[in-house]
């Protein structure tokens, strides 16, 4: 039956389309189907992303078997959207309701948030800091201490003559995985370390000695024996994520106060209700409990579980769900044999948030344009793919085979042409011969 009513549809919407003009000479068409089309930017653009981990040198490298399959990917997924935007089934609007969800979450979670709080920490100027910290690797060795009496002693014996420096790395390092080795570390990029061991190292010439300085691994005498390239290293674009990571990782308590800043802004804008008093007084009353005991102190028993701690559109945060969240964290604690961590009220505050935050985030992303934004919708529609994959293929299981069967007469029904010639421009690399 399924069948059926896709050939039916099909024939509607072959009768309804018209092909798609002809491209310009700056933008060349790499391939056309009635009702769509995909330009020879477009396609870099999505293989950049998709298929060759954003690397450009690996795309002009690349085989055009690799090229091809690429670009049968784009076809599908823009190809599906044809067919989604053209059928009237309850499956269809079961997806439509899932792209709004979605819609908000992306528009929310990848743009406005990133804008708001992580580019005011990962900026610029820390981006390209960082990427240049990557482009060698260093050769050091170290000399690990309990104290600084002995580090400092040590480092007069050795600072004018640190040939001597691995002798003294096997009497003296406390590091038991390489003081047998002269302490050599072997060759690491400078951010892999502690903030206070790269920062040390940064600042010496190859063959030079830190003075005793202190991570929180103990006293260090560090000694850069050698540095090289970084072969390994790949483009920005491809190492950006690892690189934003790393940056909010090293910031992380700037980011912490931006991001409370942040969640009180988007609160009070939209008004959502938080008695700021009931919660100090549940976090300060749990707090004296867990002095005595800290199984006392999550027993429910022991509170008024009632208490309105905030409400927003129907969503409300009482004690009992602060009280939850908290136990939560102690049980993790306690099985994992670590610290009780201290409750603050900022744990509190957080969980109000992220209680509210469903409800606030269709305000604020349709309130600043967000879910308007070109790249914000294709973003979301790409992410539908494998959902519009599952509705409309039936027993889709995800493989490449299946797939291909399933779009084939779709694919002929629709004339799909692809223009090999434009392929070829792609990523343009002149040195390569092969086809």
């Amino acid at each position: 039956m399924k069948k059926i009513l896709f050939t039916i549809i099909l024939f509607a919407i072959i009768l309804s389309c018209n092909m798609p003009a002809s491209a310009s000479s700056e933008d060349e068409i790499v391939a056309t189907w009635r009702g769509g089309k995909i330009t020879l930017k477009e396609f870099e653009d999505f293989a950049l992303r998709n298929s060759f981990n954003s690397d450009p040198v690996e795309a002009a490298e690349s085989h055009m078997d690799k090229k091809r399959e690429a670009l049968d990917i784009m076809i599908n997924s823009k190809m599906i959207w044809n067919i989604y935007d053209s059928l009237k089934l309850d499956t269809v609007k079961a997806i439509k309701d899932a792209y709004e969800r979605r819609l908000y979450r992306t528009a929310y979670n990848y743009t406005l948030f990133t804008d708001s709080v992580q580019n005011k920490i990962v900026t610029e100027k820390r981006i390209n800091e960082f990427y240049d910290l990557l482009k060698n690797k260093y050769n050091i060795s170290h000399i690990l201490f309990d104290n600084e009496e002995t580090a400092r002693s040590v480092y007069n014996d050795i600072r004018t003559n640190s040939n001597d420096f691995g002798k003294y790395a096997k009497e003296y390092s406390n590091d038991a995985s390489n003081k047998d080795n002269g302490g050599n570390l072997g060759w690491n990029i400078i951010t892999n370390f502690v903030p206070e061991f790269s920062d040390a190292v940064l600042k010496l010439e190859i063959g030079q000695i830190t003075e005793p300085f202190k991570t929180k691994f103990g006293w260090h005498i560090a000694k850069l024996n050698d540095i090289l390239p970084n072969g390994e290293l790949g483009s920005l674009e491809k190492e950006m994520k690892n690189i934003r990571y790393a940056i909010l990782s090293k910031h992380k308590d700037d980011f912490d106060r931006i991001n409370n800043d942040w969640e009180n802004y988007l609160l009070d804008r939209y008004n959502v209700f938080v008695d700021s008093q009931k919660v100090t007084d549940f976090v300060n009353y749990f707090r004296s409990l867990a002095q005595k005991d800290i199984t006392t102190a999550c027993d429910a028993s022991y509170y008024n579980t009632g208490i309105v701690l905030s409400h927003f559109d129907g969503d409300t945060v009482y004690v009992k769900n602060a009280l939850d969240n908290i136990s939560r964290s102690v049980n993790v604690a306690v099985q994992m044999k670590k610290e009780i961590p201290e409750v603050k009220t900022d744990d509190v505050h957080g969980l109000i948030f992220y209680t509210h935050i469903f409800k606030v985030r269709p305000l604020i992303t349709d309130d600043l344009g967000y879910t308007k934004r070109k790249d914000v919708q294709n973003k979301v529609k790409g992410g539908l793919t494998i959902d519009l994959r599952e509705y409309l293929i039936e027993d889709y299981k995800g493989s490449k085979d299946q797939e291909k069967e399933w779009f084939e007469p779709y694919r002929r029904s629709y004339n799909l042409k692809i223009v090999h010639s434009i392929l070829e421009k792609s990523f343009y690399n002149p040195s390569d011969t092969r086809k």
